[in-house]
């Protein structure tokens, strides 16, 4: 048999450089994903942030409302009140 029709196989040292290639570019892919995912991970936060606001705001003019409500139903009856006094007064 010829020495042309044997396989050739890398030496230690290639098999060393393309083992360290192979390691880089994994670390390089895992980096990418954890760095998409934490991406996803605050985009997800975020939206979680301004449904909440939302909502916040939506309970917060609820409240206003039904405090103005009250403030307008009291007026009347202060202004009665100081109008009953004032014919007394006089």
């Amino acid at each position: 048999a010829s020495k042309e029709s044997l396989p050739k196989f890398m030496s230690q040292e290639e098999a060393e450089k393309k083992l360290e290639a192979w390691k880089a570019e994994k670390a390089k892919a895992t980096e990418k994903t954890v760095s998409k995912l934490a991406s996803e991970k605050l985009a997800i936060a975020k939206e979680r942030l301004e449904a909440e606001k939302a909502v916040n705001k939506a309970i917060a003019a609820k409240v206003a409302a039904k405090a103005a409500a009250k403030l307008e139903a009291e007026a009347p009856a202060e202004e009665a009140a100081e109008e009953a006094e004032a014919p007394a007064a006089e």
